[in-house]
């Protein structure tokens, strides 16, 4: 049970430490959401881009700090797994 919740920690820490790449690749998505509605339209709908502006820095941000918590999850949850892999204990062996 220990070692199954360990590796879910991994997992998701994992997950977490990745956060500015999935933030880098919303900031990517939204700039040229942005770049779309400034062809369209000009600067003549400031709203539209500055939404999307927006958008682009919250996807940044969360990704920023996702990362942290991520490694904090992650370390103490790899740490803890090595010593459970050397703490088990020996295989009963079979007779013939």
């Amino acid at each position: 049970m220990r070692r199954k919740l360990l590796i879910t920690g991994m997992i998701v820490g994992g997950l977490l430490f990745l956060g500015p790449v999935f933030g880098y690749l919303g900031t990517i998505f939204n700039m040229m959401g942005t770049f779309k509605d400034l062809s369209d339209s000009g600067i003549n709908d400031p709203r539209a881009l500055s939404a999307h502006i927006g958008n682009t820095l919250l996807a940044t941000a969360l990704g920023v700090i996702a990362c942290p918590i991520g490694l904090l999850l992650l370390v103490p949850c790899i740490v803890l797994f090595v010593k459970d892999k050397k703490q088990l204990p020996p295989p009963i062996p079979s007779e013939p």
